[in-house]
């Protein structure tokens, strides 16, 4: 991160920000949703870690005045930001105090928890057509009619895998279960997906460890991911079938219903094997296919 983003003024900042503010030119909130974006920042878990005084500090980092009479963090929040939109009738206050608290340089190496609170507040702002984008500003889109559809879109904005680069053929075999934070379903289509596509570049129509120990078998492989020269590369190609056997092997003729009780696999875990999966894919692309006669 450049250092000059680190050295930034509270009145620079928030003078960026009111020119983002008025260039929005958003609806004025209403009170369950003011109520809503206090929750989420009064909130002490994984996802928001602020403190009662971390809190008044943004306050007067973007000039609100603290008038609440209330203790609690979400109370006197919610009362602070409201009396702030109803003495000027606009919104841009509740909006410079969004961008002031996800300013990125406050989550240096907390990106989960960047990604965690913006996802919350995403819920919040899609019925404002609002988000918050990666970078910590707010930005339009459109309205969320519904609170699936809110749900849904900050799942979409967030985009943890995106994030991971990840291959576009593990997105390309479960994008709908991406959206919808079906984990399970997301480990097992993207699995099938490495067996699909080895049988596409070879022709062959074995599966699970047959289809891989006849792709890459060293005397006499369909597909190499080296030149197989040296003892060195056959060791990799021998790794990689080891790497693919266990892939393909842990999801092959399991059910969506024994995935869903033996797998209890949260987000994390499913990014970290997507992004597994997603190396294989990409080692899939710098192979190479031995051209059989027919």
């Amino acid at each position: 991160m450049d250092e000059s983003t680190l050295l930034l003024t509270n009145e620079a900042f928030s003078r960026v920000c009111a020119q983002i503010a008025n260039a929005l030119k958003p609806d004025t909130f209403t009170n369950s949703q003011v109520d809503a974006l206090a929750r989420v920042f009064a909130r002490r878990d994984e996802v928001v870690d602020l403190t009662g005084s971390d809190i008044r500090s943004l306050l007067r980092d973007v000039k609100i005045d603290h008038v609440s009479l209330e203790s609690t963090k979400y109370k006197f929040l919610r009362d602070d930001l409201w009396e702030s939109q109803r003495k000027t009738g606009k919104p841009y206050s509740i909006l410079l105090f969004i961008m002031a608290a996800m300013r990125p340089e406050r989550f240096l190496r907390r990106n989960d928890q960047f990604e965690n609170l913006r996802q919350a507040l995403n819920e919040c702002l899609a019925f404002a057509s609002l988000y918050v984008d990666e970078g910590g500003t707010v930005r339009p889109t459109a309205v969320a009619v519904s609170l699936s559809e809110a749900t849904s879109r900050a799942k979409a904005l967030r985009a943890g895998l995106t994030s991971r680069d990840i291959h576009e053929k593990v997105l390309e075999h479960c994008r709908q279960e991406l959206l919808d934070e079906d984990y399970f379903h997301s480990i097992h289509e993207s699995a099938k997906g490495i067996s699909d596509r080895i049988k596409e570049m070879t022709g062959l129509q074995a599966d699970g460890a047959t289809l891989i120990d006849q792709a890459f078998k060293i005397s006499d492989p369909y597909i190499k991911i080296n030149s197989l020269v040296t003892p060195s590369e056959v060791s990799e190609q021998n790794g990689f079938i080891h790497l693919l056997t266990g892939l393909v092997g842990m999801f092959r003729n399991t059910t969506a219903h024994e995935l869903r009780v033996k797998w209890k696999t949260d987000k994390t875990s499913a990014e970290e094997v997507l992004t597994l999966i997603s190396f294989a894919q990409r080692r899939l692309d710098d192979s190479t296919v031995i051209q059989r006669s027919t």
